[in-house]
C-alpha cells in the first residue's frame, strides 16, 4: 500500500523521513473552554494529491464541536536539518504529497464552555488521486470542568505594526494597517496571549472594550515626555482597578551599563512623582556590569513591580558576567520575596537561553515548548514575556536583513546567530492576515497546561502539583521528553481536578 495514514499527538514534530506507525486511533483530552488538536500524518511512496474528509466531532447525543484544519509545512533550518513550523489553512480539503516525504495536518477542535462533558468521536478519511484510501478515528474526552476566561498565565508578546505595514505594503497608520494589526492582535488573543500594545490608544473610548476584555492580561502604557499627557493616561487607568492592574510601562530592556541604569532610575523617579503605584517591567538577565558590588534586583526595588528575569537566571544571574563575580543562584528566593510583598513575577525567553534550557526555537522538540510552562509553575512564575511575534525583514543587530521571506527562511536574527531559527517570530504572513506557527499552537497548549496546574494548586496545594511536575521536570535543565509520559501525567492531573470538582 503506497498511501499510509496515521495519527500523532498535537505537539509531536514530524520530519520528512518519519517512520510510519500503525496508529489509526488516538485519544485526546480537553476541558471546556479549551482548544485541543491531534495530527493526521500522510505518506505516499510517489507524488500525489490527497483529498481529506473530516467527519464532525460529535457525542452520542449529536452535539458537535467546531473544528479547523491546517497544513503544516517544512522549513530548512541550516545545520539543524528540516523542521515543521509554518501552518496554513487547508484549501478545498486537498493537500499535495511529495513521494517518500511525510506531511502533517493539524486537526483542531474548539470546546466551548457550554459543551457537554463526555466522549466525542470523529473520523478522517484520506483518498489519494489513484483511489487508495486510509482512515483514522479520534476520540476526544471533554472533562467536566471549565477553564476560566481570564488566563492564569499572564503574557506580554511583542507585535510590530511597522513590520506589518512594511510586509503588506500598507500606508502607515491607514485603515488597512489598523485592520491588519487587529487581525494579528486577535489571533494572539485566540492563543490566550496579550500583545504589548492595544490596537487603539488607551485614551480613546474604543480602548475600553479591550481593557475590559477578561482575556487580555496586560498592555503597555505609553511613556511620554509631557507630564500632562502622562497624567491623562494615569487618570484614564484609575477609572477601573482592573485597567490599572493590567497596564505597565516598558521603556528599558536588559540593563547592564551605567547609562541605561541612569535612564531607568531617572524615568522611575519621574513616574513615582506622578503615580507612586505605577507598574513597570524591566526584562533583565545579568547584574550590573559597571560595579562588582551592585545587584540587579536590589537596584530595582521600589521601581519595578513586574519582575521579569530571563528564565535561566534562576540558575545563574551572573551567567553573562564580565567582571568576575562567580555564580549567582539567589534569584529564586528574591522573586518569591517580591511576590510576598504583593509584586508580580514574570520571566522571558528570546534568543536565549539555549539547550538544555527550554525555549520556543524551531529546532527544539514540540514537547519542550510545553514543558517551559510546567517549569514556569515549578518556579511560581506568573507570566511570560516574549519580545516579538513578527520580526521579519530587518535585523537590528547590524547584519543583512534577518529574513526576506519567513515562509522559507526563519533565521530571523542573523546578526546574533545565523543558525538560530524562529526567534522573535510566531507568525507567517498569509495573503490576508496571520498564519500561526506550530510553535504558537504549542504555546497555547502550554498556557492551558499552566491553567490545569493552577487549578490543581488551588484545590490540592502545591505539594500535589510539585509532585506531578517532578514527573515531567526536576530542574530547568533536567526534564523528561517522553511524550507518552507527559500525556499520562497530564491525564492524571485533569482526572484529579474533575473528581474533586464533581464530588
Amino acid at each position: 500500500m503506497s498511501l499510509q495514514v496515521w495519527l500523532e499527538k498535537s505537539f509531536h514534530k514530524i520530519f520528512p523521513n518519519e517512520t510510519p506507525k500503525s496508529r489509526s486511533e488516538i485519544n485526546i483530552y480537553a476541558a471546556k473552554n479549551e482548544k485541543e488538536a491531534c495530527q493526521l500524518i500522510l505518506l505516499s511512496d510517489h507524488d500525489t494529491t490527497v483529498t481529506l474528509d473530516f467527519s464532525a466531532m460529535s457525542n452520542a447525543s449529536g452535539y458537535t464541536l467546531e473544528d479547523k484544519t491546517f497544513e503544516i509545512l517544512f522549513l530548512q533550518a541550516g545545520s539543524h536539518g528540516t523542521w515543521i513550523d509554518p501552518m496554513r489553512p487547508i484549501e478545498n480539503n486537498t493537500v499535495s504529497l511529495k513521494g517518500g516525504e511525510a506531511k502533517a495536518v493539524l486537526w483542531r477542535f474548539d470546546i466551548k464552555k457550554d459543551a457537554p462533558a463526555g466522549e466525542y468521536k470523529a473520523k478522517a478519511t484520506a483518498k489519494a488521486a489513484d483511489g487508495e484510501t486510509g482512515e483514522c478515528e479520534v476520540t476526544l474526552k471533554v472533562w467536566n470542568f471549565t477553564l476560566p476566561d481570564v488566563p492564569s498565565c499572564q503574557s506580554a508578546f511583542g507585535l510590530s505594526r511597522d513590520i506589518l505595514e512594511a510586509t503588506y505594503g500598507l500606508e502607515k497608520n491607514s485603515a488597512e494597517s489598523q485592520s491588519m494589526y487587529e487581525k494579528y492582535y486577535n489571533e494572539l488573543l485566540d492563543h490566550k496571549i496579550s500583545a504589548y500594545d492595544l490596537p487603539v490608544d488607551i485614551l480613546s473610548d474604543e480602548a475600553d472594550k479591550y481593557m475590559d476584555d477578561p482575556r487580555i492580561t496586560s498592555f503597555v502604557i505609553p511613556y511620554v515626555d509631557s507630564d500632562e499627557k502622562q497624567n491623562q493616561y494615569f487618570a484614564k487607568l484609575r477609572k477601573k482597578r482592573e485597567w490599572f492592574k493590567k497596564g505597565y510601562f516598558y521603556f528599558v530592556d536588559e540593563p547592564s551599563t551605567k547609562d541605561v541604569y541612569k535612564r531607568f532610575n531617572d524615568a522611575s523617579a519621574r513616574l513615582t512623582e506622578l503615580e507612586p503605584n505605577f507598574r513597570q517591567v524591566v526584562p533583565f538577565y545579568m547584574n550590573p556590569q559597571f560595579d562588582i558590588r551592585m545587584s540587579a534586583v536590589e537596584n530595582m526595588y521600589g521601581k519595578v513591580r513586574v519582575w521579569c528575569p530571563e528564565s535561566c537566571s534562576w540558575d545563574d544571574l551572573n551567567g553573562c558576567d564580565k567582571i568576575g563575580r562567580g555564580v549567582d543562584n539567589t534569584l529564586g528566593p528574591k522573586m518569591l520575596a517580591r511576590q510576598a510583598a504583593g509584586e508580580t513575577v514574570w520571566w522571558y525567553v528570546c534568543c536565549g537561553p539555549r539547550a538544555p534550557y527550554c525555549n520556543v526555537h524551531i529546532t527544539m522538540e514540540g514537547i519542550i515548548h510545553r514543558i517551559l510552562f510546567w517549569q514556569q509553575k515549578m518556579k511560581r512564575v506568573e507570566g511570560l514575556l516574549y519580545w516579538s511575534t513578527n520580526y521579519w525583514g530587518r535585523d537590528d543587530w547590524g547584519a543583512e536583513a534577518g529574513t526576506k521571506d519567513p515562509w522559507t527562511d526563519m533565521a530571523t536574527v542573523k546578526g546574533i546567530d545565523p543558525d538560530l531559527y524562529g526567534d522573535g517570530s510566531m507568525f507567517y504572513p498569509g495573503p490576508d492576515g496571520p498564519c500561526p506557527s506550530f510553535r504558537l499552537e504549542c504555546i497555547r497548549d502550554g498556557i492551558e497546561d499552566f491553567e490545569y496546574l493552577t487549578m490543581a494548586a488551588d484545590l490540592f496545594g502545591y505539594d500535589f502539583v510539585d509532585d506531578l511536575i517532578s514527573q515531567v521536570s526536576t530542574s530547568l535543565t533536567v526534564y523528561n521528553t517522553d511524550e507518552d509520559n507527559f500525556e499520562s501525567v497530564r491525564i492524571r492531573l485533569c482526572q484529579a481536578i474533575e473528581d474533586e470538582l464533581n464530588k
